[in-house]
């Protein structure tokens, strides 16, 4: 809570203050959803402030949205992290009731009753201490085994190499008896790391921060039954999302100038805009479809091989990107949703030469070149290739006569799949040998 979003440009006084209160816009839809679905409990697994971005304004609308919660008999329980340990966590405004801190010293247990005054979960949890926590705190977690929901809270990377965020693995926490669900702090990505029982997930950070936190970003919406998770929703609350957007030159042949580029990446920013659900995370799934965010921050990486390298481009990178930036600025910031241009790099490269010229000049290509005229021409090695592939043409009887395996591998057909896997080869390594050349030049 209080985390400023930063970029870089001159934005209007409109855009800084969609970025500066787009962690409170985050965190106010989850309290606005937790109330429209009449929630049984809220948890927070470590976090609600960095301690280095705390302030008196994040603290009273931290209180704020708890009571609003408090009106509505929505219980919250709070474990809190590496970035507000309890050693630290002066809250400066008094929580209501319904909020529930979980002590640093030992795990504690707590009920949470839902509408009807029963006990709908059980929830064991225990706060950091200091910045760094090397307890195995989670050994300590012991829970009954008596047909009611058990839950565990813990802020932890889920390495057991990692000797300062609670060192652990998902083994371990599986193998803790009688807990069904583990609510994950500390990584910032959402992601469901076991859908089977014991069920376990990060919910992520609810606004990216940074292009180190691109995507989509919101919270978690748990269905239970007695004792078990029956689905995990994810709910995107983030009104700022972070992008980083590749547009390719390759088999651009129509790019004459830079005003095509131009156009290249306009085209871009409305695709963007149109499918904003493709920067969901894997193995998320949105509830909310009407989803829509404020605006984007956007890198933009032009990459790939063209003559429009070296007619226009080569040796004014520098000077292009700057050019692209104030453009993209100018013609995209005052859309709603709005595309904020963070940047733009040009890793372009000229059109890859003739296969003959690399052979020549190039060592590596030409002992790869030579080796697949061996393939070709030696029967030994000719017949261990069709060894290695010989599975994917060579039908198995169980398997039906539709099946791809089916096919027939003719003389023609290896022909074509060698000469494929030699160029393959041939564009990978020059292709990393273009990404070497692109980071040395950033730094």
């Amino acid at each position: 809570m209080g985390s400023p979003l930063k970029t870089a440009g001159n934005l209007s006084p409109e855009l800084q203050e969609i970025l500066q209160k787009a962690a409170y816009t985050s965190f106010e839809r989850i309290v606005n959803t937790a109330i429209e679905h009449d929630v049984d409990f809220m948890l927070i697994s470590g976090d609600v402030y960095d301690n280095d971005s705390r302030s008196v304004a994040a603290n009273r609308f931290f209180a704020d949205q708890m009571e609003r919660l408090e009106e509505k008999d929505i219980p919250v329980f709070i474990i809190y992290g590496n970035h507000d340990p309890l050693s630290e966590n002066t809250e400066l405004f008094k929580l209501p009731d319904n909020v529930k801190i979980f002590d640093s010293a030992e795990p504690e247990i707590f009920e949470a009753v839902d509408k009807r005054g029963r006990t709908a979960a059980r929830i064991i949890g225990q706060s950091y201490r200091t910045p760094s926590e090397t307890r195995k705190m989670h050994q300590n977690f012991s829970l009954p085994d008596d047909g009611l929901l058990n839950i565990g809270m813990l802020h932890t990377a889920l390495d057991a190499s990692a000797n300062i965020h609670v060192p652990c693995s998902l083994e371990e926490l599986k193998n803790i008896p009688n807990i069904h669900y583990w609510a994950l702090g500390h990584i910032h990505k959402p992601q469901i790391v076991s859908q089977s029982l014991p069920a376990a997930a990060y919910p992520g950070i609810p606004q990216g921060r940074d292009m180190g936190e691109q995507g989509i970003r919101g919270f978690l919406l748990i269905e239970a039954d007695s004792t078990s998770i029956s689905k995990i929703h994810f709910i995107p609350t983030s009104s700022i999302i972070w992008v980083v957007r590749e547009i390719s030159i390759d088999n651009q042949e129509d790019l004459d100038d830079i005003s095509d580029l131009e156009e290249l990446i306009i085209n871009a920013s409305n695709e963007l805009k149109e499918n904003t659900i493709l920067l969901s995370h894997d193995s998320l799934q949105l509830k909310s479809l009407n989803y829509s965010p404020e605006g984007y921050i956007v890198r933009w990486i032009i990459t790939g091989r063209g003559s429009i390298h070296e007619r226009v481009l080569e040796g004014r990178e520098e000077e292009t990107a700057h050019h692209f930036e104030l453009v993209l600025r100018e013609n995209l910031d005052m859309q709603k949703p709005f595309i904020w241009t963070e940047s733009v790099r040009i890793n372009t490269h000229r059109p890859m030469p003739s296969l003959e010229e690399l052979v020549e000049k190039d060592e590596i290509i030409s002992m790869l070149v030579d080796f697949c005229s061996r393939v070709e021409k030696e029967p030994e090695l000719k017949k261990k290739a069709l060894d290695l592939v010989g599975s994917v043409w060579h039908k198995p009887q169980n398997e039906s006569r539709n099946s791809i395996e089916a096919v027939h591998l003719t003389e023609e057909k290896f022909q074509y799949l060698l000469k494929l896997a030699r160029d393959t080869a041939v564009e990978h390594i020059l292709k990393e040998r273009d990404r070497i050349e692109d980071s040395q030049n950033i730094f």
